[in-house]
């Protein structure tokens, strides 16, 4: 008998409006036979609430499913989320767990877990956080039907040798145009100082491993060098007395335990109290517990903090050099979460990731990497990292500048060539510009009606409506209908989220005025 059969109904938590459209895209494209796919979503986006509706719908039709995480922590979460959505038929495939239970229709479990023993069959298997997946899992994938996963950054390298399509739910400019328009969802952008180009130089000369990450002990060293690319703590006391973070929700990310063991001595010796987490910190809670509660300023983190977090952090010190995209971005967005009074959060990037690619909100790929392992060098070999050595910036503000760029973007000043000598250790203010336009960003629309209306397409798609809806809307815009206009979805401005909420607004504003004119019916 199974003793955790399900008992009541699901009250399934609701799908904000940028959420359905995912179980549409997974069943198409299963349909279509892609078996294996990959959904990607930002952190804040939701993916255990959708993950949540599919798996009610298997269990429903009798399917036996896995959600399995490469983290205990993550499987924790989730089954605490499962169960107050009415899941009562869980087992948990782990060593003395009491939730363990092979009878169970849906299984839970850690990747670790998994490769140790015989589960049995699974008709539905959803994995989160592929992206940290290995060898290993690629053997023990080969015998499951169906399988849907998840991941903010899915760029990892021959990530495309094991999944047949890449579904693009939302990306970072997107979630922070959903926080635009609602503060409670989304993202909340990022802003900061990093190296200037000449400063970083010597970071982009450091040696490469097999998978194009820099070789740790020589990007170590180079980041101990205090005077090279500025003092983490004086810059973090400066930047938190110029007003840019309260000085109390700090993510510092390093590559070693002797650095971080004498970053937090320094803040220490400044009254500043910080923890220290990496892999064999077994007990994170009473860690995580003072941060909430501001008991501690921060926390120092060797390897961790990338993956399955959610805290209000306003501040991300990166001393940690990297050449993965992959794990720039899954860094730097930690510090995303919304919250009361957050408009945005900063970031004082001593290790140059910030623009290394590009932007590292505005990093993006529409197809998975198909490099096969024996192959050397890091995934997409034809978009390299950004050659910040040339990039220009301008001689008054310091933001970086576009390539060709007369006038400064950001104060409108005349630039000239910079040929100022720059004091070493000084960070400058971190911009969206880039110094070339990627191969994977789409290209930008001829008019500013064409990105309108782009933009009324690619929200309409993403709900599920047709094209048709997004002509009226630009016709109630514009006042005309977009017949010479290219059908394409681009990424929605402001100005478009925005007159998608006004007109939302005007016509329930309507809708109410109708109800008011109505006579009410007389009651039995």
């Amino acid at each position: 008998m199974n003793l955790f059969a399900q008992k009541r109904e699901l009250s399934l938590y609701p799908m904000r409006f940028y959420q359905p459209h995912c179980i549409t895209e997974f069943r198409k494209g299963i349909l279509k036979g892609h078996l294996h796919s990959i959904g990607q979503a930002p952190c804040r986006f939701g993916k255990t609430v959708v993950s949540a509706h599919i798996l009610a719908s298997a269990l429903s039709k009798g399917i036996r499913c896995l959600f399995a995480a490469p983290r205990i922590s993550l499987v924790d979460q989730t089954v605490a989320s499962l169960e107050l959505q009415g899941f009562d038929d869980i087992g948990v495939i782990q060593a003395s767990n009491k939730r363990t239970d092979s009878a169970a229709q849906l299984q839970v479990a850690c990747w670790d877990s998994l490769y140790s023993r015989d589960t049995g069959d699974f008709g539905l298997v959803i994995l989160d956080e592929i992206h940290l997946a290995g060898e290993r899992m690629w053997k023990l994938k080969k015998k499951w039907k169906i399988v849907l996963a998840w991941t903010a950054t899915p760029w990892t390298k021959g990530l495309g040798l094991h999944f047949t399509k890449l579904h693009v739910f939302a990306t970072i400019p997107q979630m922070v145009g959903y926080n635009a328009v609602d503060s409670t969802l989304g993202l909340v952008p990022g802003r900061g100082y990093g190296p200037r180009p000449d400063l970083i130089a010597g970071v982009e000369k450091l040696e490469k491993n097999d998978s194009g990450e820099f070789k740790e002990e020589q990007s170590c060293a180079f980041m101990d060098r205090n005077e090279v690319i500025a003092d983490e703590v004086d810059t973090w006391l400066r930047t938190r007395q110029e007003g840019h973070h309260p000085g109390n929700r700090t993510l510092h990310f390093i590559r070693r335990r002797a650095s971080a063991k004498s970053r937090i001595e320094a803040f220490a010796a400044h009254g500043i109290r910080f923890d220290y987490i990496d892999a064999f910190t077994s007990d994170r809670s009473p860690i995580f517990e003072r941060f909430r509660k501001l008991e501690s300023h921060g926390i120092i983190s060797v390897g961790c903090l990338t993956t399955g977090i959610d805290v209000d952090a306003r501040c991300i010190i990166d001393a940690a050099p990297s050449n993965s995209e992959t794990t720039i971005v899954q860094k730097l967005m930690r510090g995303g979460t919304p919250a009361e009074g957050k408009s945005f959060y900063w970031i004082n990037d001593h290790a140059g990731n910030a623009n290394r690619f590009g932007w590292y909100e505005d990093i993006y790929h529409d197809e998975l990497d198909c490099t096969p392992p024996n192959v050397k060098g890091s995934s997409y070999p034809e978009e390299d990292a950004l050659p910040q050595e040339k990039q220009k910036q301008c001689d008054r503000c310091r933001s970086f500048l576009k390539r060709g760029a007369l006038s400064c973007s950001v104060c409108g000043h005349q630039c000239v060539a910079d040929t100022t000598v720059v004091i070493k250790g000084e960070l400058a203010e971190l911009t969206h510009t880039e110094t070339k336009e990627p191969k994977r960003k789409k290209r930008e629309p001829k008019s500013e009606e064409q990105a309108f209306y782009s933009g009324l397409i690619d929200f309409a798609q993403r709900r599920g409506w047709s094209e048709g809806w997004a002509a009226h809307k630009f016709k109630e815009r514009f006042g005309v209908w977009p017949r010479k206009l290219e059908k394409v979805p681009m990424t929605p401005r402001k100005a478009v989220m925005d007159f998608i909420a006004e007109s939302a607004k005007k016509y329930r504003a309507n809708e109410k005025e109708k109800e008011a004119q109505c006579p009410t019916k007389a009651t039995s």
